[in-house]
């Protein structure tokens, strides 16, 4: 990297909003949504998130990045050395600050995530998710999560330090919440950057709730009972980018990744299909939590992402079989059987050990208690119907 030529720019929200060095907002505190906990004295700044994010980047090897992100290939050319950098910061979330990252001239490498923790609760997770990015990124084959690059502390002007990594940006991926109509009826709104609040069709709410759910499926482990928890789709954690085919999501946080049950003394075939049925209960509602535009009331979904939320759930597994995760059919067989003999109570008693352990706040559990009775008996007529089908169409395609 030429330092003695290299220009940083530094940007918020969008390209047209610069922020210049000195001047008012480049000295106005930086939004953080939750309290910094330990830090005292005076408020983190822009600058402050600017500096820090500048000495980070000037410390790692963006060059031997950009190679590595080209496959390997050859050395940079003249005309692909980094001339400029601009730093455009995203959004203020409650565990991190990310920006997207651009390098200048352009055909030197594609838009980079720098994830930047200020925040108590931030700093208190960021190293192990750059851990659990990287786990989860080399042992799934398919990936939804981002690749990362590098990870370090990086100190602002007067020795604060901020802990932050570098990863992949999906580029024309955007944000997406239940939002409400004039009428007052909730659907999936998509914030696009460059054509504002687009909403979606029903069909394609369903095929958002069914990705979500898949992806989260295939990240499942059937052997540790590992998943990827917490998650909210209020906290931004999946993003999506609009195709003529549909909807395609991105998971762009992996905060934790921990066993769902206690280890058990014996795994066999009747405790891991125990095990997936309490997942794929706990997906069903989680999948349909959010709050209005992010940050206002809680929403519950509407119905469809039920259904959604089932078709993922067996193309998670569907694609865990394809990509060698598990070697046939046997277990969606054997699981569609065990939950063909499931009774509508079972599901009841499964909800609730569930939301015992969860840590949200009491008007929340509240609230999901007040819709729990009808979810559970929509879920339970999607997965009986489901399950025959899918095992009439195994026997029919066996002979």
């Amino acid at each position: 990297m030429h330092d003695n030529e290299l220009q940083f720019k530094y940007f918020l929200y969008s390209d047209a909003h610069s922020v210049t060095e000195p001047g008012d907002e480049w000295n106005s505190p930086l939004k953080l949504e939750r309290r910094p906990g330990r830090r005292t004295g005076r408020p983190v700044t822009l600058g402050d998130y600017f500096t820090a994010s500048r000495k980070f980047l000037e410390s790692v090897d963006l060059e031997k990045i950009m190679k590595e992100v080209r496959g390997g290939e050859g050395v940079l050319s003249d005309t692909d050395h980094i001339e400029s950098i601009q730093i455009r910061l995203e959004k203020h979330g409650a565990f991190y600050h990310p920006s997207r990252i651009a390098i200048s001239p352009k055909n030197a490498a594609s838009p980079f995530m720098l994830n930047v923790a200020v925040s108590e609760s931030g700093l208190g997770c960021i190293k192990r998710e750059f851990s659990l990015l990287n786990r989860l990124y080399k042992n799934y084959p398919v990936h939804f999560i981002p690749c990362v690059y590098a990870e370090s502390e990086a100190s602002c002007l007067d020795g604060r330090g901020f802990e932050m990594f570098l990863g992949e940006w999906f580029e024309g991926f955007s944000e997406f919440h239940i939002t409400e109509t004039s009428d007052g009826k909730s659907v999936i709104g998509v914030w696009d950057s460059r054509k504002g609040l687009v909403l979606l069709p029903d069909w394609e709410c369903e095929k958002i709730y069914e990705q979500a759910a898949m992806i989260h499926t295939y990240y499942f482990d059937i052997i540790s009972f590992e998943r990827i928890h917490p998650w909210h789709h209020a906290a931004g954690d999946f993003i999506v980018h609009e195709t003529d085919e549909g909807p395609e999501l991105r998971l762009v946080t992996v905060r934790d990744y921990t066993p769902m049950i206690v280890e058990p003394a014996e795994i066999n075939e009747s405790v891991v299909l125990a095990a997936l049925l309490m997942f794929f209960v706990d997906l069903s509602i989680r999948m349909r939590l959010d709050r209005i535009n992010g940050d206002g009331a809680i929403a519950w979904a509407p119905d469809s992402a039920v259904q959604g939320t089932v078709n993922g759930f067996y193309k998670g597994l569907d694609l865990k079989r394809e990509t060698g995760l598990y070697p046939d059919q046997s277990l969606e067989i054997a699981f569609h059987h065990y939950i063909s003999q499931c009774a509508l109570h079972d599901f009841h008693e499964i909800a609730q050990s569930i939301i015992e352990t969860y840590s949200d706040s009491m008007s929340d559990i509240e609230f999901i208690q007040s819709r729990l009775t009808d979810h559970l008996f929509i879920l339970y007529e999607s997965v009986q119907k489901d399950a025959a089908e899918r095992i009439n169409t195994f026997f029919i395609d066996k002979e």
